[in-house]
């Protein structure tokens, strides 16, 4: 018999282990479906399991007075809750504009920062958000056909870190089941029903058609394919922190390349040629990568075509070297590679080599 979607979500929480005694949960509330759903069944859940509520809403500043409605709405839910609500004001489109980001991606920044903030600054221990069955299969094709590896494939995963996804294993056709049971309104963010954004486009085109013409049950087989990845992915990064115990020496810390909004953790990482000749392929590139990303200050822009570069460097006569992304090089040393800041001056470029 299949449970109700609150008994789902318990059990959910609880074989993640999402939720302890004493946590203080910050939900992100948009007035959405998924978001009005999260907050309920939170609510609903809080005595039994001991935890206590706070939300955080993110009016960007886009829809006018619809924006203003939506943060109306969360504000009367909550008091109604008995649940403390924060609200933030940000102007998206201003934002995305000095960052030279979509509005998409400001906007999914600006709601980070803001829980981010809630979360120090009120005592959260946890961050939930409303992500469900079919954003996690939108995310997993999205993934696929921009050109991802295995860590894309792991899609939307249900914890990282503080942060929490306990509808996850929920799709929206049950959400909406729930909120229509209980005479429960929402909130409809009229941008969600246009086609402007990539991820609308596959939420009402691509998965319809694939689900009524390939395969009924193509989220559901979307979200185990996620599962397998990560299984898998979890298990690589068990491989590469064991590999990065044998081949690499790091020193000192840098700053970032300006703008990248993130910090080096090292000045420059030696890789020894020995022991990283014995380790396997897939260990040595997801390392090569994290080496990168260790001095860059993040993984942006770092491809396949990079890391094939640096592994061929190894094979190559000492003091060769090649440009990377973010202002980074790799040098052919004696004892392997070094990857450091890179210095002023005509460097052989990766997508040559």
């Amino acid at each position: 018999m299949m449970k109700n979607i609150v008994e789902q979500t318990e059990l959910f929480i609880r074989k993640h282990g999402m939720i302890e005694k004493d946590d203080t949960v910050i939900a992100g509330v948009s007035g959405g479906a998924d978001s009005v759903c999260l907050l309920f069944i939170l609510c609903g859940l809080r005595e039994k399991l001991g935890f206590q509520v706070k939300v955080c809403h993110v009016n960007h500043g886009m829809r006018g007075r619809e924006a203003d409605a939506d943060e109306a709405y969360v504000e009367e839910l909550c008091a109604r809750l008995n649940v403390p609500c924060r609200i933030f004001h940000e102007d998206v489109e201003l934002i995305a504009a000095k960052r030279k980001q979509s509005l998409e991606e400001a906007g999914r920044a600006v709601r980070r920062t803001a829980f981010e903030t809630m979360c120090r600054e009120d005592g959260g221990t946890k961050i939930a958000t409303a992500h469900h069955r079919d954003d996690n299969a939108e995310t997993v094709l999205l993934n696929i056909a921009r050109g991802t590896g295995l860590k894309g494939l792991c899609g939307i995963r249900p914890v990282q870190g503080k942060w929490i996804r306990p509808l996850l294993g929920s799709d929206r056709e049950q959400i909406e089941a729930f909120l229509k049971g209980q005479g429960l309104p929402w909130c409809i963010d009229a941008t969600n029903e246009e086609d402007e954004y990539t991820r609308n486009r596959i939420r009402h085109n691509i998965l319809p058609a694939m689900e009524a013409q390939v395969n009924a049950g193509t989220v559901r087989h979307l979200e185990e394919l996620s599962a397998q990845a990560r299984e898998v992915w979890e298990y690589l990064e068990q491989g590469v922190e064991e590999a990065r115990k044998r081949c690499v020496r790091a020193q000192g810390r840098a700053e970032a390349a300006s703008g990248s909004g993130e910090k080096a953790e090292c000045a420059e990482i030696r890789i020894d040629g020995t022991a990283f000749a014995q380790e396997a392929s897939a260990i040595q590139k997801l390392l090569l990568k994290e080496c990168i990303a260790a001095v860059r200050g993040g993984e942006k822009d770092i491809a396949s075509v990079h890391l094939k570069a640096v592994m061929e460097l190894f094979g190559r006569q000492c003091g060769k070297t090649l440009d990377l992304p973010g202002g980074v090089a790799a040098e052919r040393t004696y004892g392997g590679v070094t990857i450091r800041k890179r210095k002023n001056g005509k460097r052989e470029s990766a997508e040559a080599v």
